[in-house]
């Protein structure tokens, strides 16, 4: 029997690359319009701080995504060893 595992993580980190690009792109598009505010005064420094962990956190979107994927991928294999009785 095939397994399709590899093909699904495969597919998942395709997609998941399509995903970041969009995403990056709004991501850029927020960080212009907060820089603007920034430079001239308007935003507080506890606000730029939180800013600044948002944009770190998005920053690490894909290797959560990673992280997930691997995970999962380990206990499917487990999963399935076992239920070969190996």
């Amino acid at each position: 029997m095939v397994s399709y595992g590899i093909f699904v993580v495969l597919l998942f980190i395709f997609v998941a690359g399509v995903f970041t690009l969009i995403f990056a792109q709004m991501v850029n598009q927020t960080i212009d319009i907060v820089n603007d505010d920034i430079d001239d005064g308007k935003l507080s420094v506890k606000y730029t701080t939180w800013f600044d962990f948002i944009v770190g956190l998005c920053k690490a979107i894909p290797l959560f995504l990673l992280i997930g994927v691997t995970g999962w991928a380990v206990v499917r294999a487990l999963e399935r060893r076992s239920g070969e009785g190996i």
